[in-house]
Parts: structure tokens; C-alpha cells; sequence
């Protein structure tokens, strides 16, 4: 039996398997390599919490460890832009190697970036730490196009003595500890989280809050916690930029009052003899 061009056709159709499209291009966005975080010299290769003395800017930095995650930074990102607040995400190797792409949207946002080690460990030993530093370094590379992109790192607990922090430390990074804690890594609910830092808020201070799996109290806290704050007369700025407020105050912090009094009595008494 001869069968026909167009019988032929069809029976080859049914039998053959449907056709995938093919994958869409990789994106060819360019992040700018001059986009560092830096720190000024004094407090590069020491671990510091709290602003120096006679600081009472009302300014403070929110800051995010642990992520970026698929389940929560999505949404701190929202919120962070509908207040129009900077932000600085203390990142880990291992979640960045996952979701890159959320690290480009936090950079594309202007957030600033730190590196929070690679896989977050206990009781690292110091080649551990060498090693996950290094792979943090070399992530940040692969996934944002330049090189050494931050100077900025936190001890995994605030483990100020841990391996990872004298790795970090002797390779020049400055420890930004926080001085505010939403401790919402111990609790799952939100108002605990919006009373632990705006009740504890003073000039200066970094805060500490989390975008890793399961930080949904941290999301539902967080618009409040930055009108909060906003209601008590405080702005925002990422860690890079609180640093250089730190660092004008501490290299020419004012004269304290009494100070000042005593010098004009002196000036008097120099005058009435």
C-alpha cells in the first residue's frame, strides 16, 4: 500500500515528540565594578559595635544577615523600597551561589553588601575559615562581575573570637558587629521584634534582623519598624555610610561642655587679675 504525502505527514506527527522551546538568554546586565563597600581605615582588621563617643546623630543602619533567601528577601526588598530606606545585607556564600539574582537586585537597589561566611559553622577551624572566605570572595565575583567587591564582615553569633573572625580580620575586613538587636532569631512574632529595636533605639546604632527561611515576623515587623524609628526623628543609611559618620566624630569629637566652662573661667580670672 502507497501511502499518501499528506497520510504520511500526519502519521509521523503523532509519533514524533513535541518541540521545547528553546532557553531564553541569560540577562547581560552589567553591575558597575567601581561599586565598593569600604570602611574607613579605623575599623578595617578590628571588629567594632558601637558608634564613639559624643555621637548623637539620630542615624542608624538596618542590616540583614543570614540570606539572601527565595522565601523572605523578595519581600524585605518591597518593603525596604516602598519606604524608600537603605539597607545593607551581610551575605552568605552558600545562599549566594542559590539566589544570585537576589544579590543583583540588592545591589541594583543600592543596598550595601557584606560577606557573613560561606556555610555559617559553629566551630570552624581557621582552613575552614580561610576556605569559605575565599569562596564568598570568589562568589561575589562570579555572581556581580568585579573584583573584591566589600570590605565589610560579620562574625556568624558575634563570635568576636571564632576563626572566621580572625581570618576576616587578618585579611583587612572590618567586624560590624551591631549595637540594636530585633532578636528575631528568638521569637516568631513581630510586635516582640518592632518593640526590641524601636524601644532600644539611641544615635548610631546598627540593627541587626535576618532575611534567612522562616523570617516572616521579621517581614511583618519591619514597615513598622522603620516608621517607628521614623516617628522618634531617625534616618537611614547604610553601614559604609554610618561609618564615615563614626569616623567624623571620633577624628574630631566636640569638646565636651565642661570643658568648655572650665576654659572660659579661666579666661576670666586671667581677665579680673
Amino acid at each position: 500500500m502507497i501511502l499518501s504525502p499528506l497520510l504520511l505527514s500526519l502519521i509521523v506527527s503523532a509519533f514524533s515528540p513535541p518541540k521545547i522551546a528553546s532557553s531564553p538568554a541569560r540577562p547581560t546586565t552589567k553591575y558597575k565594578a567601581a561599586r565598593h563597600w569600604n570602611a574607613p581605615a579605623r575599623y578595617r582588621g578590628v571588629s567594632t559595635r558601637t558608634p564613639p563617643r559624643y555621637f548623637t546623630e539620630k542615624v542608624c543602619a538596618l542590616t540583614f544577615d543570614d540570606g539572601p533567601s527565595r522565601q523572605i528577601t523578595p519581600s524585605i526588598l518591597k518593603i525596604l523600597k516602598q519606604e524608600n530606606v537603605p539597607a545593607t545585607f551581610f551575605v552568605m556564600g552558600s545562599m549566594v551561589s542559590e539566589n544570585g539574582d537576589l544579590l543583583k537586585k540588592e545591589v541594583a537597589a543600592g543596598y550595601a553588601i557584606g560577606i557573613h561566611t560561606y556555610d555559617h559553622r559553629t566551630h570552624p577551624t581557621r582552613g575552614q575559615a580561610s576556605r569559605e572566605m575565599s569562596w564568598c570572595e570568589a562568589g561575589l565575583i562570579k555572581t556581580l562581575g568585579a573584583k573584591q567587591q566589600t570590605w565589610l564582615f560579620r562574625s556568624p553569633f558575634g563570635n568576636t573570637k571564632s576563626a572566621y573572625t580572625r581570618e576576616a580580620l587578618a585579611r583587612g575586613y572590618a567586624n560590624i558587629l551591631w549595637s540594636n538587636s530585633s532578636a528575631d532569631t528568638a521569637t516568631h512574632s513581630a510586635s516582640v521584634v518592632y518593640n526590641n529595636v524601636v524601644s532600644n533605639i539611641e544615635p548610631g546604632q546598627v540593627i541587626i534582623c535576618h532575611d534567612s527561611e522562616g523570617k516572616r515576623h521579621t517581614v511583618n515587623a519591619l514597615a513598622n519598624v522603620i516608621r517607628g524609628l521614623r516617628k522618634k526623628g531617625y534616618t537611614f543609611v547604610t553601614v559604609p555610610v554610618l561609618l564615615q559618620k563614626w569616623d567624623a566624630v571620633a577624628s574630631h569629637p566636640p569638646t565636651p561642655k565642661k570643658k568648655i566652662e572650665k576654659k572660659v573661667l579661666s579666661i576670666k580670672l586671667q581677665v579680673l587679675r
